[in-house]
């Protein structure tokens, strides 16, 4: 099959470090993350609003491409719908969840998506390694202290239930997308079809219950959609040559950018606690991304 995707230098050297391209894809999430705290929406609406930019700058990236000519063959693909609906409501889970919780919280909780890729490997034909299951007892450990709630936030046990299955869901999102990005090489135009139903879908609805944000609010869910736009056709390419549960071990990297963004644009300092749990949840997939002996 024909491979547009961008220039063919940059490309040829994202497809053959596919841990660049991921890492390009959590950096954007994490810058992403952390406009959806900004915003100060509700998650629904933040969601929508993060989809229909993100699906406008991938539609405009396939045309420049040469994909627009695949963009509504593959929206007729039932696989690209599964993966749609999953992303779409991990990601109002995940923006619910900053809504009701302190960004350091939720991001670190989002490390999850990791440990549940490594639970869900096995069903999608991958397993992990000896050093996999290691941090993922180790992160384990980590989670029980960090999940505490503080005092300071009245709502928080909400968030992290929230944060919880939109760790889950966006660990399948993962699986689900390696599928995808294996047997389609038109990458803009399945990154923006991933997105068109549910953004169409989902503003028809807050247009007419009169929900549309204004102001600073659409201001950070612009720069929301362009950093989820970035962490999509970056994650499948990456994905083409990675395993997604090995893929996946590179959350943190997000993580650390919102929560940075955080510490600094809002001034959210994290309590003891949850540093410490922070620091063996991160201890833990550190150890995961190391090769086991032998290999």
């Amino acid at each position: 099959m024909d491979d547009h995707t961008g220039g063919p230098d940059e490309q040829g050297r994202l497809r053959t470090h596919p841990r660049t391209a991921v890492t390009l894809s959590r950096v954007a999430q994490g810058v992403a993350s952390f406009a959806f705290a900004a915003a100060g929406t509700a998650g629904f609406v933040t969601t929508v609003v993060t989809f229909v930019v993100a699906s406008i700058i991938c539609t405009v990236g396939a045309l420049l491409v040469g994909e627009g000519h695949r963009i509504l063959p593959t929206l007729r693909m039932g696989r690209v719908w599964a993966v749609a609906v999953v992303g779409f409501i991990s990601m109002v889970l995940a923006a619910t969840a900053y809504e009701l919780a302190s960004v350091a919280v939720v991001s670190f909780l989002l490390l999850l998506v990791p440990l549940f890729s490594g639970i869900l490997a096995p069903l999608y034909g991958e397993r992990m390694t000896r050093n996999g299951v290691i941090g993922l007892g180790i992160s384990v450990l980590g989670i029980i202290a960090f999940a505490q709630p503080s005092q300071d936030y009245q709502a928080e046990p909400l968030g992290l239930v929230a944060a919880l299955l939109g760790g889950l869901g966006l660990a399948i999102l993962w699986m689900m997308s390696r599928g995808l990005a294996t047997m389609n090489d038109g990458l803009w135009a399945l990154s923006a079809t991933q997105m068109i139903g549910p953004a169409l879908l989902g503003l028809l609805v807050i247009t007419v219950s009169g929900s549309l944000p204004a102001g600073v609010g659409m201001w950070w869910l612009i720069v929301a959609g362009i950093g989820y736009a970035g962490n999509t056709i970056w994650r499948l390419m990456g994905l083409r040559l990675l395993p997604a549960s090995t893929a996946a071990l590179l959350s943190p990297i997000s993580a650390l950018v919102s929560t940075a963004m955080g510490i600094v644009i809002l001034n959210e300092i994290p309590d003891a606690l949850t540093w410490f749990g922070a620091t063996v949840i991160t201890l833990g997939v550190i150890i995961a991304t190391r090769p086991s002996p032998g290999r």
